[in-house]
């Protein structure tokens, strides 16, 4: 009988009686999906553990009346009984006597012995009709648990006609047909067995059977609620498991944790870990990964797991030396545990979390810093004195008759002044902030005049305008090879480089500090101080005129957390351009700082929704002005202005590239991502648009229409123009996983590091199976 419980102790289980491969299936991500309710079958087996050992007491209790009369056989039974019973109290079960049964074994052996044999024999009769009764009722058990079904039922049909058989068996007959996928059938025994839960009211076990009834009724908050209140000391181990299973199934994981922590089984240490990672706390959740890894139970699925919740922390370095454990160990096996789904995140289109997310962080990282101090940077204009010096030498030489001299300065200076021309056209373009046209002008421009150091940094500043880092690198240390007076270009150059991870010079920009007059010194010790990332910052009381001056001190004083700087500086940035989009954008950043999420929304609908705004970025220009305006609505819940406003643009001017992107853009916003794909590949395919931020950009739209395929061919294009693009790399990594492909997902997993990054655009679920 200790064998017996031994082994009925492990019918209810969490995941015990599932493979590996089943066990994989469980979604351990909370994917904001309706959740399918955990598997029932294995709760049943209480029933019939709970049946057997009450059922065998009575056998044994009946037993023990009937052989009364021999006192040899007496002592004999009991010691039969000893080890039972001590088993039974050691596993916390205080089965009752059947009062009914003793009664009647008493009456029949009083009437055998008073000489009324017929009425005994009718008396023993229905006692031998319950000991095949529970004979059949055992039999079915154990049929149940050897899965043959059919002939569990056929015997459990036989104890229902039991009256105290009744329940147990109704419910294990409708376990059996749940087993055999016959959903009529199961409902049906599951009405006997509610009908029948009465006849168990005096039982110490009313409780426990009723919760469990209403678990297969699909009821689990009933069930737990009175599983809740069930005080009794019986099956412990097994109340907290299924108290772990309707916890999890109401998504309380924290009370499932501590419920299935009770157990204290390291089988269990698998479902401790998904539901720590349902509950997003993911180092925990990697801790009970490691936990059932280091017990060898389930290592496979458990590795695999913990890839993963590294993932979601942003340990991509020790996620990839995971995956790579994984490839090595199972091979493709291990691919179908856990497959992914690579999706564009939530919060991209929850107002609620972007307003948390994007309050107070438009200065906190590098892209918008830079983004910042490239949108106002000054383009550079050609020297008037070095025309007129030249021109005024010819002259001269044209005086002392020195024709062929004066011929080559006046050509020289005629030559200047052309550049000089087209320089003016571009910055008339920049007025107007159609960044496009002037990149492609200074392109043209360039080809003509290779060495002149201001094309160069104007070329190169529309680059960086434009999100084209790895080309705006180029030209800003070309400008200053060819003019080192031009200290704003080795400083972008090392913003480019920062932006795409690769590594910068700080002795250039020490030596430009060491040798700088004063009245510059304090201009690009700031530049400086950000590039570094430094926040020993002093700050003057005079408050510059200047917006780039101005966008420089914004930055820096929101690096040191000087609120009242800020103030200052933001008011007097709006008050020079009061129809600005970015000095509206810092504005309102500004006035919100200490609002709530809700009141700071209120204030981008209230400033930011406004005709007197200049909207030409979001029509010509800077993509780090459209974006963070589009990003900026979005946390306001108005994207729709931004799109009402960018369609009927469109209706008039196609052709627009600024345009086109704008409303790609704001189209992954409003979830309209085919419509987003679509521009995206007119801007690749038409107008030539290849910068890695475009073809990112595009790869989201991709995503979010399902072309992943698509996906995986732009984004390795965008690679391929930097590689250090972490969004980029993580992006493709995710998707190699969806294809299975644990090694090339590895890879670029690798190149990420452990630096704890968060996408901004993606994430992924567990595809369901």
């Amino acid at each position: 009988m200790a064998k017996k419980e031994e082994e009925d102790e492990e019918l209810l289980i969490i995941d015990d009686e599932e493979d590996e491969n089943e066990l994989k299936t469980e979604l351990f991500f909370d994917n904001d999906k309706e959740k399918t309710p955990p598997k029932k079958s294995n709760l049943t087996m209480i029933v019939i553990v709970v049946s057997i050992l009450l059922l065998l007491f009575m056998a044994i209790t009946t037993f023990f009346y009937l052989q009364s009369n021999d006192k040899k056989e007496v002592v004999e039974a009991k010691t039969n009984t000893t080890s039972i019973i001590k088993n039974i109290k050691k596993n916390k079960i205080n089965p009752l006597i059947n009062s009914k049964l003793v009664e009647l074994t008493a009456k029949a052996k009083k009437l055998y012995k008073s000489g009324n044999k017929e009425e005994a024999l009718k008396i023993y009769e229905k006692i031998s009709f319950f000991h095949k009764s529970l004979a059949d009722f055992n039999l079915g058990v154990t049929l149940l648990k050897g899965k043959k079904y059919n002939e569990a039922i056929k015997h459990f049909e036989k104890s229902f006609e039991l009256n105290d058989l009744k329940f147990e068996s109704s419910l294990n007959i409708a376990l059996a047909y749940k087993l055999l996928n016959k959903k009529e059938k199961f409902q049906s025994y599951l009405k006997e067995a509610d009908k029948y839960i009465i006849s168990k009211y005096d039982s110490p076990l009313f409780n426990y059977y009723y919760a469990l009834l209403e678990y297969y009724k699909n009821n689990p908050i009933e069930s737990l609620a009175i599983l809740k209140e069930y005080k009794k000391p019986y099956f412990e181990r097994k109340k907290n498991l299924i108290l772990s299973k309707e916890y999890s199934y109401v998504k309380n994981y924290d009370f499932a944790i501590n419920s299935l922590a009770k157990v204290k089984d390291p089988k269990y240490f698998l479902t401790i870990a998904q539901m720590y990672a349902k509950n997003g706390e993911y180092s925990l959740s990697a801790n009970a990964f490691r936990s059932s890894i280091n017990a060898n139970q389930y290592p496979m699925i458990a590795l695999v797991g913990l890839s993963l919740v590294q993932n979601k922390l942003g340990l991509l370095k020790s996620c990839a030396t995971t995956l790579k454990v994984v490839n090595q160990k199972y091979g493709e096996k291990a691919t179908k545990i856990y497959p992914i789904k690579v999706i564009i995140k939530k919060s991209l289109h929850n107002p609620i979390y972007a307003q948390k997310e994007f309050k107070n962080s438009i200065f906190n990282s590098l892209e918008n810093r830079f983004g910042l101090l490239f949108y106002y940077a000054p383009y550079k204009l050609f020297n008037p004195k070095q025309s007129n010096y030249i021109i005024e030498k010819g002259a001269k030489e044209i005086y002392t008759k020195n024709i062929n001299s004066a011929y080559n300065y006046l050509l020289q200076a005629n030559s200047i002044s052309k550049i000089n021309l087209e320089i003016i056209k571009g910055l008339k373009l920049l007025e107007k902030h159609k960044v496009y046209e002037a990149n492609a002008l200074f392109k043209t421009l360039i080809e003509k005049y290779p060495n002149h150091s201001i094309l160069h940094y104007n070329l190169a500043l529309t680059y960086a305008n434009i999100s084209d880092y790895k080309n705006a690198n180029k030209h800003f240390n070309k400008s200053y090879i060819l003019d080192n007076k031009n200290k704003l270009a080795i400083f972008f150059a090392s913003f480019t480089n920062l932006l795409q991870n690769k590594y910068y010079d700080t002795k250039t920009s020490e030596n430009i500090l060491k040798y700088s007059s004063k009245k510059m010194l304090s201009k690009y010790k700031i530049l400086y101080k950000i590039l570094k990332n430094d926040t020993t910052i002093d700050f003057t009381q005079k408050i510059p005129n200047n917006p780039f001056e101005l966008i420089t001190n914004i930055i820096a004083s929101n690096m040191v957390g000087n609120i009242s700087y800020y103030e200052k500086y933001a008011k007097r940035l709006k008050k020079i351009l009061p129809k600005d989009l970015i000095a509206n954008i810092i504005y309102v950043d500004q006035i919100s700082q200490n609002k709530s999420v809700k009141e700071y929304a209120r204030a981008v609908q209230e400033y930011l929704a406004r005709k007197s705004i200049d909207i030409s970025p979001l029509l010509y220009g800077e993509t780090f002005a459209r974006e963070l305006y589009i990003r900026i609505l979005n946390i306001g819940g108005i994207t729709r202005y931004a799109k009402k406003l960018l369609e009927n643009e469109f209706i008039i001017n196609k052709n627009q590239i600024a345009l086109l992107q704008s409303l790609a853009y704001t189209y992954i916003y409003t979830k309209e991502y085919q419509k987003s794909y679509d521009i995206y590949n007119k801007l690749i395919d038409k107008f030539k648009v290849k910068d890695p931020h475009t073809l990112f950009l595009a790869s989201v739209a991709s995503i979010g229409s399902n072309h992943h395929s698509n996906a995986v061919a732009l984004l390795e294009l965008a690679n391929l123009g930097n590689r250090s693009f972490d969004e980029c790399r993580y992006a493709l990594g995710l998707l190699y996983q969806e294809a299975k492909n644990f090694e090339s997902a590895a890879i670029e997993y690798a190149k990420v590091g452990n630096s704890g990054f968060k996408s901004k655009y993606f994430d992924f679920v567990l595809k369901p199976q």
